[in-house]
């Protein structure tokens, strides 16, 4: 914007300063430094000096909330290319001139912001189904914490860099970057399904008091030990846990192609986090597939090792009534299982 196409409003605001605004000054100390703040932006903005000269105004009107501020911090801000800022300083400006009884001022706010209609860019979040449902969600842009309400909705943007934060609780948070161009620019975010976060580690709270190390803890005694032609039933066990593996660990290939190819299916409707309704669906579905089979690696690989230790000790010994077994449950921080020991 050039200031020569806003003389107008420079004439109705800028020639009067603060003065010509009809509030209640209840503190002359802050009404002085408001009326010095904003006399310092204007001379800054005469010199082109933006930069400098939008603080000032914005500083002035925070001190004092005056209609005259507020119209020379859009026009400062409009200046400097913040459109978005603009067009809604405009607006409230418009709405408090009204009720001030400030024709002129009304009328030119409202042009000013209806020029700028045309030039505003935006952007749009998208919030995956799963992430949406997430108790406790934050959604943030450029820190500034976002409603549902705005989710899914073009919103007005200054051009430039905004950063995207999205967290929730036992969660990895999601961040990313995105540009918004001048000049009606339209960006989209797509914020995918949150993966679980690793589990947390809580130290084992001690309720002896003193500062000696302590005792680990043992399992508590299980049954008694398992002799003679009970070797062979746990041999048995071994088999079943191990083929219960070996289907865990094919699901989880499965569902790894799967992921893969969903993943790959996406880019043809993406480009870097933008993604279009396909896009946004490949990619939640690719997510989905790869939590599956990460699940099947896990479960599969544990049930395999667990009937390979099973059978391994249910057969090695040539004199079964020499075999003497323990099992025992064996708790440890995040995890549960059992424990098999004894003589062979």
């Amino acid at each position: 914007m050039t200031l020569r196409r806003s003389v107008p409003l420079l004439a109705v605001v800028l020639s009067c300063g603060l003065l010509a605004a009809p509030v209640v000054r209840a503190d002359g100390d802050q009404s002085a430094l408001a009326e010095t703040l904003f006399r310092e932006g204007k001379r800054l903005m005469d010199l082109k000096n933006y930069n400098e000269a939008c603080p000032k105004f914005a500083d002035s009107y925070k001190t004092e909330a005056a209609t005259g501020t507020l119209l020379a911090l859009a026009l400062c801000h409009e200046a400097q290319g913040k459109t978005a800022s603009a067009w809604a300083e405009y607006n409230d400006a418009a709405a408090r001139a009204r009720n001030e009884g400030s024709k002129d001022r009304e009328q030119a706010a409202r042009d000013r912001a209806a020029a700028l209609e045309s030039k505003l860019s935006k952007l749009t979040l998208r919030i995956a189904s799963e992430t949406a449902s997430l108790q406790g969600l934050t959604v943030k842009r450029d820190g500034a914490v976002q409603p549902s309400a705005a989710w899914g909705v073009p919103v007005p943007v200054d051009p430039g860099d905004h950063t995207i934060d999205v967290s929730a609780p036992a969660r990895l948070a999601f961040h990313t970057v995105i540009q918004v161009g001048p000049g009606g620019d339209r960006k989209e975010v797509t914020v995918p399904a949150l993966l679980a976060a690793p589990a947390d580690q809580p130290p084992v709270a001690s309720t002896q008091p003193t500062t000696q190390p302590q005792p680990p803890i043992r399992p508590e005694p299980g049954p008694a030990p398992v002799e003679g032609s009970q070797t062979s039933t746990l041999r048995t066990a071994g088999w079943v846990v191990g083929g219960l593996g070996v289907v865990g660990l094919g699901l989880g290939t499965v569902f790894a192609v799967q992921a893969m190819g969903k993943n790959s299916d996406s880019k043809s409707d993406c480009s870097g986090d933008a993604c279009g309704p396909q896009g946004f669906s490949d990619r939640t579905d690719a997510v989905s597939a790869g939590n599956r089979a990460t699940v099947g690696f896990l479960i599969g690989g544990a049930l395999v090792a667990g009937g390979v230790t099973m059978i391994l000790l249910g057969g090695s010994s040539s004199d079964p009534k020499s075999a003497r077994l323990r099992a025992a449950p064996a708790v440890g921080t995040g995890s549960v299982g059992f424990m098999l020991g004894g003589t062979l």
